[in-house]
């Protein structure tokens, strides 16, 4: 059984068409389906349900105030617009109303925009046989949940991997509570005492036990292994959107508290990384220190004008050996045959392979181009800034973990290093021959 129905509407309980259609879906025992009587339930279901198959909501709800109906007030009816707009929800949704035409209002158009095909407005005909109407939409729907499910990429990860993350919350909220009922205080205090920020602290901790037994799921790897398919084209640009989704993090400017990896703008063309330890943070009160970088093109790169000067250097070597000037045609011939090695190296920029240069793929610097590949240079990167001067509210986005990790590993590894005497051509030419 993947996932629950919400069934909300104010009459799902009462009357003939909608009472009888929720009636329907649940006989067919394929999924529980949940009754939800008023807009301020549907909010809390939405967030307190783990999987969600199908939300089937009704676009009228009569605004009931017993004390206001009492004093005359005519009170409008109320729409889930708002609800839908604010939560977050991957699943198929069904919006029913009296009459056509609601996907074509301006409420309507903003729904189907952010939601795309995943819903559908539907309208409720109640007119000649009540009975057969209901059957005919309970197997439409079933139908539809079956073939919207085949279109939608992936709608049933997301259930599964929800009830897997639940049933894991669980588990590890039991052990944890047979082990120390009290054990979110206990580690919350000592995560103050060390200095850090105490709930953030929680949260990771949990998190990291949560990972691990999630991961443990044989039937989520093995859906996620069933989902890959052969014919699946995407554009560069959403694989840029997608990947910035990994590497970076929005973060509420005014509440989330400055961390380790928090990216902010200094000015119009320069950034920093905040890479003071998590535990130092509370405690400074002086500088917070910085790996800043500007928002460079690849084009600018150092590594790449090495590439350009060893192109010119490999013509003057040709040059001399055919002991003539190069023709324009045969230029272009060199050009293009070091193409696939230019594109190589290229390439190559993104698996960090410089030891003093760390390349931040498709930042965004606050205008929506995810284009732009910037480059922190180790050697220069580093600043200090008062703690007084650092406003959270400049933060543009965080840098997520392992990145952050492996930016500041990659820094000080840099900064650690060791200088030992080289070996002279001599030796080298000769361990070359031999």
């Amino acid at each position: 059984m993947e996932g629950v129905i919400l069934f909300a509407d104010d009459h799902v309980l009462e009357k003939e068409f909608e009472n009888g259609l929720f009636r329907a879906l649940s006989q067919e025992r394929k999924h529980p389906v949940l009754p939800i009587v008023n807009l301020d339930l549907l909010a809390t279901s939405i967030i307190s349900t783990s999987s969600i198959k199908a939300l089937i909501v009704d676009w009228n709800f009569e605004n009931f105030d017993a004390g206001l109906l009492d004093a005359g007030v005519q009170l409008k009816n109320e729409t889930p617009f708002s609800t839908l707009m604010e939560l977050d929800i991957f699943s198929l949704i069904y919006v029913y109303s009296e009459k056509p035409g609601l996907e074509l209002t301006e409420d309507g158009i903003k729904l189907k925009t952010r939601f795309k095909e995943k819903i559908e407005f539907r309208t409720k005909d109640k007119s000649g046989d009540i009975n057969a109407k209901v059957i005919a939409e309970k197997d439409k729907i079933l139908a539809d949940l079956q073939s919207m499910a085949a279109k939608v990429d992936n709608i049933k990860i997301p259930i599964q991997w929800t009830q897997v993350i639940n049933q894991s919350v669980q588990r590890i909220f039991s052990d944890l509570n047979e082990v120390d009922k009290k054990w979110i205080s206990d580690l919350y205090k000592t995560a103050y005492e060390d200095g850090v920020e105490p709930s953030v602290e929680v949260i990771n901790l949990f998190q990291n036990l949560l990972a691990e037994k999630v991961i443990q799921s044989k039937s989520l790897r093995d859906s996620i292994k069933a989902s890959v398919t052969e014919d699946s084209v995407t554009e560069p640009e959403q694989y840029a959107k997608l990947f910035r989704t990994f590497l970076y993090s929005s973060l509420d400017t005014v509440n989330d508290p400055i961390m380790t990896g928090d990216i902010f703008k200094f000015d119009n063309d320069k950034f920093g990384i905040l890479v003071t330890p998590e535990c130092d943070i509370s405690k400074i009160k002086s500088e917070y220190e910085f790996l800043t970088f500007k928002n460079n093109s690849i084009a600018e790169f150092e590594f790449l004008s090495q590439f350009t000067s060893a192109k010119k250097a490999l013509k003057v070597i040709v040059k001399d050996i055919i002991g003539k000037d190069l023709s324009e045609s045969q230029s272009k011939q060199i050009n293009s045959s070091l193409k696939p090695v230019e594109s190589k190296i290229l390439q190559q920029v993104f698996n960090q392979p410089h030891q003093r240069l760390y390349v931040l793929p498709c930042f965004d610097s606050g205008n929506g181009n995810t284009k732009t590949t910037a480059q922190i240079d180790f050697r220069d990167s580093l600043e200090f800034k008062k703690v007084s001067e650092v406003n959270k509210e400049h933060r543009i986005c965080k840098l997520n973990s392992p990145y952050t990790q492996d930016l500041r590993q990659r820094f000080l590894s840099y900064k650690g290093r060791v200088g030992v005497p080289s070996f002279p051509d001599k030796l080298r030419t000769w361990l070359l021959e031999n």
